[in-house]
């Protein structure tokens, strides 16, 4: 069963990919969308170049027979619209390796996103950043709940702090990113982004914070995810799922360094904490 991409999905990336409110980020994709639909409604074709193109064709009437009744009827003439994906999508269709699967006690289902590896208080650490490289791969997700850089208190003396090194990486990442910014981010060294953020993963409704400052939790969010507290934690409350991931680099007095996996939910449960 592969996750299919929903209106809120599409709200969500376009919110997140091109900085906008969410209001703005639903009205930009409703009405792309009914632009689709008005068009198709006045039987007019449309190519999309390097995607593909939606046809709409006329079907005469035809004979039939009624399934129920076994009877023969007329079909009536009707229009119909069908897809044709360019041969750029074809390519990149046919070139991707098919998406891995896991099968349990339900059945089998996509894991695509395949994990989503959680953190936060990087604090400007070139060394935990590319470890953090080294453990996920292109089809994982990143999600990075503040302080990445520390541009605001970090110690520039120190060798490990390169936060410049690591805005270089980031922009030319090769995986999705989920970012927001902490108390210790001047957003003037990263813009373009919040200090809060909500997506879709594995079928759930995500909201990635700090924690400092406060914002107010939405309550249709399935998973709250914060760090600033550099302590690991995972808890229910009214509903939903909280974890702080902990961090890598710098932990919490004799606190251990961790981050956490989230894969696919399914009975066994969805989380793995990781050691440093």
């Amino acid at each position: 069963m592969h996750m299919a991409l929903t209106k809120t999905i599409i709200t969500e990336q376009i919110q997140t990919r091109l900085d906008l409110s969410r209001n703005t980020a639903y009205d930009v994709m409703e009405e792309f969308l009914e632009i689709i639909k008005s068009t198709i409604e006045n039987g007019e074709d449309i190519m999309i170049s390097g995607f593909g193109k939606f046809c709409v064709n006329e079907k005469s009437a035809r004979k039939g027979r009624n399934p129920a009744t076994d009877e023969e009827m007329t079909l009536p003439a009707r229009r119909v619209v069908t897809f044709k994906c360019s041969g750029k999508l074809r390519e990149m269709i046919n070139d991707s390796p098919p998406p891995p699967r896991l099968c349990d006690a339900s059945g089998c289902h996509s894991l695509f996103p395949m994990k989503l590896f959680i953190t936060a208080d990087i604090h400007g650490s070139l060394n935990t950043w590319l470890t953090i490289q080294a453990l996920t791969e292109k089809t994982d997700v990143l999600v990075i709940a503040g302080d990445l850089f520390d541009t605001r208190y970090g110690n520039p003396c120190h060798p490990d702090f390169q936060p410049e090194a690591i805005r270089q990486n980031l922009k030319a990442a090769d995986r999705a990113v989920y970012f927001v910014y902490g108390n210790c981010d001047d957003p003037s060294f990263f813009p373009g982004h919040a200090n809060a953020l909500t997506f879709s993963a594995n079928g759930k409704t995500l909201f990635v914070h700090h924690g400092f400052p406060r914002v107010p939790i939405p309550s249709d969010a399935d998973i709250v995810i914060q760090g600033h507290t550099h302590a690991w934690s995972l808890e229910r409350n009214e509903g939903q799922i909280h974890l702080n991931p902990g961090p890598w680099p710098v932990p919490e007095r004799d606190r251990p360094h961790t981050a956490s996996w989230m894969t696919p939910v399914f009975p066994s449960g969805p989380w793995t904490r990781v050691p440093r």
